[in-house]
Parts: structure tokens; sequence; C-alpha cells
């Protein structure tokens, strides 16, 4: 009966807007203004054709933009018009003819990019590419499938390039982190930046310019005791050993005790050693050494690393400070056992015997914690090889406490942090993943997966990968020579109704040759709506040259080039020239100090005042009194609050040490966002800016 009433509502809605046309169109009037509306759309189409290639070709496209200039308000009815269509779709075709196939042109139109949305990629009509950036707003994890050389960096830069929020990005080129670094971050020489603190992490000096960063997984935890107590210490050092063991085979005893030693161990060095040796390094020195030096130095006899390691488990035994340390001490009570548990420790931790990771392994200049709680990006850059091989666990280390931080700390995130992960299969299964990277969504991550093929990502994930596509919102699907990939896509477009009858959309073959990296096509797949035909949108023509670098090992474009020479000669900035490729400067040219006239340089000079003598006593004693008066002042702010309440304000806003005024007011945004629910929480929020503020002051 319902279906009856809704197909009468559509059906005399129809009848009456038909009448409604009709009996305007009857009017002189009304019939000359639709003329005249007519010609002003097409005078303003041509109009934005035209502009759209002139500075797409100059460098002056924003997509961000693109929206602002479609002042003719048609994309309302036609939503509403593919809305019917899609009822006719699901409630009267479905089930009786094959219904499948891509989504059409007037669909693809309304599909118009802002910023806050995915960007998918450009409009692509009747197989030539048109200039409307498409977007849309999109809440679960995205997946993309791409060969190498298929155009995926290029793609992820243009992304990154539009996206407002933060990044965690591994970047196995560093070809992202060579472009959008000063994007990203602060900006200048011309280039507009997003105002982010960027960490690159370049353990081989793959970005070349650019001196690594340094990150120790043991600062990590002493940011969420400072923030959440104690308590808090053993489930990100369980998240450090989770990251660094997999668990594969058909025996995952071995790595699971081997994890729950690591996690008492890691607490171990962080309740006894010093700070300057809390760090993986001296974890995995304890692993292979125990404490031999230590012993050694009050012995006269030879200490071997079997009796050093004995007693570094009779020391974790007897700490108490937290039960899982003399917990993992009995791991290896079993001597049957312990062999296969040592082996398995020595292993995974041996990425720690790589001079290049130890370099950069002492201490922190930054802090997965910042990617949620204050504006921070991360690119992780190695050579693929490296990726897949020696610094595998290393990667896959970074990716969980990445991720396992986000979990931690309640809430969502606005806008999200978009985490690109490329090589995903080469990190193993990644237990969180596993269960299902859609919950991701609920703790402010925007989770983007890159794999070359489908069985890359069933021999990583062989009993949920099928979760990775079904539950994405959108996937990307650009050039593969893979028949099983393409088959894949082959049968996930389904079969559409054809005169001589139902066949499929696209074959496994015709796929491969539609996504022919030279023709730059691709097919996004999106949750429970038609898959999309678009053109690849690699960052050199669809961004604006003040929103990335050029790329050192690649000329620019002609007319983007004397674009962006412009722009860096008005802010004095150096840039390379598309001819020679050499670094040279613009610099305003010299102007001529205008000569006197003569009339002027017969003037007599007008005599010059006695200079009174300085007293210098007089400004000393002044200076002084204004610096004890500030100091008073200070004081007596500072009497106004205790230094507990001083230390509670500051493990509420996360701080370890001093900040910036703006970082402060930044993070209490964030915490006041999260706290809209509780008017306690606020209070307290308030209670502890007021506290940190007065101190900045003084």
């Amino acid at each position: 009966m319902r279906f009856l009433w809704k197909l009468a509502f559509y059906f005399f809605s129809f009848l009456i807007a038909i009448a409604v046309l009709l009996y305007l169109w009857s009017i002189p009037a009304v019939r000359g203004i639709a003329s005249l509306a007519v010609v002003a759309s097409a005078l303003s189409t041509m109009a934005l054709f035209g502009y759209s290639a002139f500075a797409r070709k100059f460098g002056l496209f924003d997509p961000g933009l693109y929206h602002k200039l479609l002042f003719i308000p048609w994309r309302p009815l036609a939503r509403s018009w593919l809305s019917f269509v899609a009822y006719l779709d699901n409630e009267w075709r479905a089930g009786k003819r094959a219904t499948g196939g891509f989504a059409g042109t007037l669909h693809k139109l309304c599909l118009v990019y802002k910023p806050g949305d995915v960007f998918l990629g450009r409009l692509m009509v009747a197989g030539i590419g048109l200039f409307q950036p498409l977007g849309q707003r999109l809440e679960r994890h995205l997946f993309m499938f791409a060969a190498t050389g298929a155009g995926k960096t290029t793609l992820l830069i243009t992304m990154l390039g539009l996206h407002p929020g933060n990044a965690f990005v591994i970047d196995p080129k560093g070809q992202m982190a060579t472009i959008l670094r000063r994007r990203r971050g602060k900006g200048g020489d011309g280039i507009a930046g997003l105002g982010k603190n960027v960490a690159v992490l370049d353990p081989y000096n793959v970005v070349s310019g650019v001196e690594s960063d340094h990150w120790n997984p043991l600062d990590e935890i002493e940011r969420a005791i400072e923030r959440e107590g104690r308590t808090g210490a053993v489930k990100y050092a369980e998240k450090i050993s989770e990251g660094l063991i997999r668990i594969e085979g058909k025996q995952p005893f071995f790595p699971r005790a081997a994890r729950k030693f690591l996690t008492g161990l890691i607490l171990h060095v962080l309740t006894t050693e010093p700070k300057e040796k809390r760090n993986m390094l001296r974890v995995y020195e304890l692993i292979t050494l125990g404490y031999r030096d230590e012993l050694q130095e009050v012995s006269e006899e030879r200490i071997t690393s079997r009796t050093g390691f004995a007693y570094l488990l009779h020391k974790m035994s007897e700490n108490r400070e937290y039960s899982a340390i003399p917990a993992a001490s009995a791991t290896f009570d079993d001597s049957k056992s312990a062999g296969d548990v040592m082996a398995t420790l020595k292993v995974a931790l041996s990425v720690y015997d790589n001079e290049e990771v130890r370099a950069i392994s002492h201490r922190s200049t930054f802090s997965l914690h910042d990617l949620k709680l204050a504006e921070q990006d991360v690119f992780v850059c190695a050579p693929v090889g490296a990726i897949n091989g020696e610094l595998s666990g290393w990667f896959r280390m970074l990716t969980v406490l990445g991720l396992g931080i986000f979990e931690y700390i309640q809430g969502d995130l606005r806008p999200k942090c978009f985490f690109a992960i490329d090589e995903l299969p080469s990190l193993g299964n990644i237990e969180k993943l596993d269960k299902g990277p859609a919950v991701l969504r609920s703790y402010g991550v925007q989770l983007l997966g890159i794999a070359q093929t489908v069985q890359a990502l069933k021999d990583a994930y062989p009993d949920t990968w099928t979760t990775w596509v079904g539950n994405a919102d959108a996937v990307y699907w650009m050039a593969t020579n893979d028949n099983h990939t393409a088959g894949y896509l082959a049968e996930i477009l389904g079969d559409a109704n054809r005169p001589d009858g139902d066949r499929a959309v696209l074959s496994s073959d015709q796929i491969q040759r539609y996504l022919d990296p030279s023709r730059g096509n691709m097919i996004v797949t999106r949750f429970g709506k038609r898959a999309l035909k678009l053109k690849a949108a690699p960052y050199f023509q669809e961004l604006p040259v003040k929103y990335y670098d050029p790329d050192p090992e690649h000329l620019e474009d002609p007319a983007r080039a004397s674009t962006r020479a412009r722009i860096s000669s008005s802010s004095g900035a150096s840039y390379k020239t598309f001819e020679t490729g050499q670094e040279q400067r613009r610099t305003p040219p010299k102007r001529e100090r205008p000569k006197p006239k003569p009339e002027a340089a017969k003037r007599p000079k007008p005599k010059e005042k006695a200079k009174e003598p300085y007293d210098f006593n007089y400004q000393f004693n002044r200076v002084h009194r204004a610096r004890q008066e500030s100091h008073e002042r200070a004081k007596a702010e500072r009497a106004n609050f205790s230094p507990a309440q001083e230390a509670q304000a500051m493990a509420l806003f996360g701080l370890s040490g001093p900040c910036t005024l703006n970082e402060l007011k930044k993070r209490k945004k964030m915490l006041e966002q999260r706290a809209e629910a509780s008017p306690e929480y606020k209070r307290l929020v308030e209670e502890a800016f007021e506290i940190l503020s007065q101190r900045m002051s003084a």
C-alpha cells in the first residue's frame, strides 16, 4: 500500500510540473525571460570553460574554488531527478533485468568538489577530460589498486595538497614530501602553506635537501603517561610490541610470548633507565646482551651475554612498578620454548641493527600524539625495497602505534587525519585493521590503503580482504595488468542489459586496455552507488603552482614555470628555470636615488640642535625599575595557582614543556569540540587554559 501511495505521489507531481511549465510558457514575458536565461547560461558556460582552460595551463586553477563559479542553481533539481531514477532502478527494474553500468554525465556533473570533500578525480564525458573537479563528502576508509607507474603518487599529491586536516603518509620515493613539505607546512617563497608542523622521517635520505627528523617510540609512552597517568603505559607498550612482532604461521604461541616479553621489557626500561637511555636501542641491547656490560664492570671474570640476560630476568622479576614486568620475566622459565621466543625477538628487532635507523632513534623531534591533538603531518620515506624488506617492521610499528593513539584519545576529529599507507600488504596483517578498517572513522581517521594487486591484499588479509573493498566509501582502480585484479573489478561492475541479452559492463581485457596509464583514465567504485569513469588528476595539471614545489627530477611546463617565476620574484624567492634547470634568484631592480635639484643644493643646511648629554645612570635605573615591576606583577599572578594545578592543566592539554600561545589556543579549541556534551569538562578546559596562559605571560 505504501508503495502505491509513493507511485501516485510521483505521478501527480510530474503532471502538475508539466501543467505549470505549459502555463508559464504561454506567457510572452516568461518566454522572453527564459530565452535570456538560456543565452546567459550558454555565455557563462563558455566563459567558465575559457577561464578554466587558461587557468589550468598557467597554474592558476584552484579546484577548491571551482564550486563558487557555478552560479546557476540547476543541480538541486538534477539531484531530485537522479533520486527518482534510482528509485525506479531499485523498485521496478531490479530483479527483472540487469541494471549494471556507470553513473551518467548528469550524475557526475552534480559531484562538484568542495573543500572538505574527498577528491575523486576530474570529470570525463565521452572519453574527453573536462575541467570540473569531482569530490564527495565521505566518512569510511578508501582504497586504491594501482600498479607501478600508474600515476598514484601524482594523484595522492593532488589529494594531500587539497586536504585541510593532518596527514600521516608512507611515501616510498619521498616525492610527496619533496613537493608538499612547504605546502603542508608554513609555506613561504610563493607557496601557500597550511600551517602544519611537518616531520619527515627519512633514514635513507631519499628526500634531498631535507634532514631527517628523529623518533623514539618510548617518548610516545611518556607523553601518554603525562596525559592519562601511569596506567596508560601498558597499552602503548603493547602497541609497540604488536607493531614489531607479527603473528604468522601455524604456531602463534611463540610470537605472542615474544610480544608479552617485549612489553614487559619496554616498561622495565622506562622505570629503571635514565632519560637518555629510554629508547628502543637500549631495549634491543638488553635483548641481545642483557646486563653483560654492567656486570663486567664489577667483575674480573669474563661475563657472557647469557649471564647478562639471566641477570636481566632477575632484575625484571624484582621490578614491581608494573605487574607486566615480572610476568614478562617468567616467559623464559620454560627452557623448551625459550630459544624460539628469543629467536622471534631478535628477528623482529633486527631493524635496530640498521645504522641509518639507529641514527634517528635516540630521541624524538615530534610526537604522533600531535596528529590528533595539534597541527602535525608525518611523512615516512624509504625506498620501496626497504619497505618490503628490512624496514617492514619499523613501518608497521609506526602505523600500528599511530592508529592506536587515535583509538586511545577519545573523540572524533574534524577534518579527519588522512592516513595514506602505500604498500599496505608489505606491513603484514594488522589486527586492528583485520577486524574492519571502517571503524577508524569514529576515531578521526580517513584511511587510504594502497596495494598493487588484489592477490597481494589477499595474502596479507586472507579472511577479511573483502572488507577493504566492500566497506570502502570509494575504491580507486588505476592501471593494472593483473588478470585477477581486472577480473574482480569486472565482477563488481556487474552486468548490463543489452539488445542481445545481459553482458558484462566491461570484461577483464577491456578494463586493462581502458586503464592504460597513457590514457589517464581511472574507475572509482563507491559504496552503494554506481561506479564513475574519471580522468586522473595529477598535481602538475590540477593544482595551482602556489600549492606545490616543482619536482627537481622533472622540468615544469613552461607556462606554469613562468607563473611560478612571477610569484617567486614578487617574494624574492629562488626558483629553477625550465630552460637550464639552474637555480636563480629574482630581485627587484635597483632604483636610482633622484639627484637633488640645483636650487635645493644651494640652500643652506639648517643648523643641527646640540645633543643633550646621555645620562647612562638614569636610563639604567629606569629599565631596572621597569623589570622589577614586571617581575612583581608576574609573581603576583603566579601566586593565584599552585604547582599541582599547573601540572594538572599541562596534563589536560597534553603538554610536556613550554609552547606558544597559538598552539595553546588550538589545543583548547580541539578539547572544547570534544567537550560539547559535558559542561563540567568544558569548565575544566577553561580553567586550565587560564592557568597556562597566565604562566606564559609571566
